[in-house]
């Protein structure tokens, strides 16, 4: 087992700083330009087919940085009141799963051929360099071979982070001001990398950042205005972003990978999301012509969005890093990175309906769950959940109360993210109410306001446009 000692932790933050001519070019040489070193090396990565290992780089880092910025964070207002005495332990393994991550990625990226030099030059640098104070390969990491020695240096930098926090993993309590000082840390010594830097600073890059969808192109192509045509094509852009970072998510899902990591992605996803939202507000009235249908059709998603997000962050991912039970935490991350997969694809759409209202949500993405089909699933499992806690009632048998609680249950991680956000809670506090009845008469009477609460849920939903619209069509396919 690695063991950390106290000279590793001095020397680790205690490391000499490059000399102020560092970042200076080699004398007789012109200093090189950074955009041709970054097209240069993403022609080599694009070669190596490794494109998707920096992409996904990116997002981790990108996620580590927003991990630390408490407004991201889905904590209760319980735990933001408290949160100089909370315990970040489970954030912090939560972290050093996201770093582990981050260094499997820096050694995919680089040829093995590099990893050895690498770790060659690792070893003349521990043992002979840093006596006199030097750190030759980060003050090269700025000269002509600028990101794949920047590469290096990150490996460098994960691995002692990872080590540090392996360490900090085994305190029994980890503080506020530890879980913030160690997200410093990370982030100095990123930002000391200014080739790293560079990279996460333009955000877009034509090597990963492609929209192949033949709609999407369609509406750019023929939206005349070029302010228009730009406004679009960034908004575009990042729904397009957004939903590739939520597909890292749905790999873990797939592969049974460390679920709750991706609350990093969901950090880094929600701020964005906050980010895209406020555009669409400002930016809706500035471009475009208020009372247009894409005026209309842009406020709509944005709204959309936010209620999306508040479902998700407010309730579904709720205090998170605490959660302990696996099948849990499955179910959250699910319903989760479900809701906000569907709430993307369904921007996209009404961007795309406000240029083009004749086409439809499955022609644009094969997995698209219409409102409608939404709206149906949830009237059919309702009333069957409806029909199941009448009979309970009618029958009044206590053994087949396990039965019933499991259907509540099967309910609410099936069909209940299609309510309105706003019964969420209520269902749920008639859930507990049910489960902590202890005799036949206290659980009826708990039953008979249930069976209220959903007669009602019923009636809101057979209101939805949805199923007028329905109406409208069955009355008039009948000869």
């Amino acid at each position: 087992m690695n063991q950390i000692t106290v000279g590793q932790l001095s020397e680790y933050f205690l490391r000499p700083q490059l000399p102020p001519d560092a970042t200076q070019p080699l004398r007789g040489e012109k200093p090189p330009k950074v955009e041709t070193q970054l097209e240069a090396w993403f022609k080599d990565i694009e070669a190596a087919k490794k494109t998707d290992f920096v992409f996904e780089l990116e997002v981790w880092l990108r996620s580590l940085d927003r991990f630390f910025t408490l407004k991201n964070q889905p904590f209760s207002e319980e735990v933001v009141r408290n949160i100089t005495v909370k315990d970040f332990s489970e954030e912090l393994k939560i972290l050093k799963d996201g770093v582990e991550r981050m260094g499997h990625l820096v050694s995919l990226i680089q040829s093995s051929g590099d990893v050895a030099y690498s770790r060659f030059e690792d070893f003349l640098e521990s043992n002979i360099n840093r006596y006199y104070g030097i750190r030759p390969k980060e003050a090269r990491a700025h000269h002509e071979n600028g990101f794949a020695e920047a590469m290096d240096v990150l490996g460098e930098a994960v691995a002692d982070f990872r080590l540090i926090l392996g360490e900090m993993c085994r305190l029994p309590k980890i503080s506020f001001h530890s879980f913030l000082s160690a997200g410093r840390l990370l982030t100095r010594e990123v930002n000391r990398n200014g080739f790293l830097t560079y990279l996460l600073d333009r955000k877009f890059k034509p090597y990963y950042d492609r929209i192949s969808n033949p709609f999407v192109c369609r509406v750019i192509y023929d939206t005349e205005s070029a302010t228009v045509k730009k406004e679009l094509a960034r908004l575009f852009l990042e729904l397009n972003r957004q939903m590739r970072y939520l597909d890292f998510i749905g790999k873990d899902l797939q592969r049974e990978g460390p679920l709750k990591r991706g609350l990093l992605i969901f950090c880094l996803v929600r701020h964005e999301l906050r980010q895209l939202t406020r555009r669409l507000h400002d930016r809706s009235a500035e471009v475009f012509e208020k009372g247009s249908s894409a005026y209309e059709g842009i406020e709509s998603a944005a709204y959309c969005l936010e209620m999306e997000a508040k479902k998700v962050y407010q309730l579904e991912l709720l205090d998170f890093s605490d959660s302990q039970s696996g099948e849990a935490i499955k179910v959250k991350v699910e319903n989760a990175f479900g809701i906000l997969k569907r709430s993307f694809q369904e921007a996209i759409v009404t961007l795309i309906q406000t240029i083009h209202p004749e086409v439809r949500g499955e022609e644009v993405f094969d997995s698209y769950v219409t409102r409608q089909a939404q709206s149906i699933q949830l009237r059919r499992d309702l009333n069957v959940l409806f029909e199941q806690i009448r009979a309970f009632i009618r029958k009044r048998d206590i053994e087949e109360m396990s039965n019933l609680i499991r259907n509540i249950v099967d309910f609410q991680q099936s069909s209940l993210k299609y309510l309105m956000y706003k019964d969420w809670q209520d269902f749920d506090l008639f859930l507990e109410e049910v489960k902590k009845a202890r005799s036949l008469p206290s659980l009826l009477t708990i039953l008979h306001k249930f069976e209220t609460f959903l007669a009602s849920l019923l009636i809101e939903v057979g209101k939805r446009s949805v199923f007028v619209n329905l109406s409208v069509e069955r009355r008039e396919e009948r000869p």
